[in-house]
């Protein structure tokens, strides 16, 4: 696992309603890649539900 972020790749610990900026930026660019359950540091926390964060 890649551990550090850069211009296509987001790491956010949990997922909020707010994640949606990242993704439109990434859709304005060149694209790229939002992780949820990975902490800023590349270390995997995991997500409660991910079929629910999924949906």
């Amino acid at each position: 696992m890649q551990r550090f972020e850069d211009q296509n790749i987001e790491f956010k610990q949990e997922y909020v309603k707010d994640i949606r900026k990242e993704v439109v930026a990434f859709a304005n660019s060149e694209g790229g890649t939002v992780l949820i359950g990975i902490r800023k540091d590349g270390e995997v926390s995991g997500v409660d539900d991910p079929d629910e964060i999924m949906l």
